[in-house]
């Protein structure tokens, strides 16, 4: 990411970033009730916010930079832990 936010670019688009935690050591079966929605099932692992706060602090949070991101697999309720009040309270 500091590569390219060194090059000038002006932010990132983040494709299916609920993906990026795994369950450590384990890749279950999704259970039969997810048939046909598996991504509510392996979306959000258990260290997403861990990874998201890492990437902020240790690059984003020091760049004048806008960032999206994808967020399937994750419902409706979900969605207020990957927003950040700031950003959706500005003009």
């Amino acid at each position: 990411m500091k590569f390219w936010l060194d090059k000038g670019v002006d932010g990132f688009r983040m494709d299916v970033i609920p993906f990026i935690s795994k369950r450590p050591r384990v890749f279950p079966d999704y259970p039969k009730e997810y048939e046909g929605r598996v991504q509510f099932f392996y979306a959000a692992g258990p260290k997403v916010h861990d990874y998201i706060r890492e990437m902020n602090r240790e690059v984003l949070s020091k760049y004048d930079v806008m960032t999206v991101a994808e967020a399937f697999g994750v419902s409706l309720e979900q969605t207020p832990l990957l927003v950040d009040d700031a950003a959706t309270n500005s003009t």
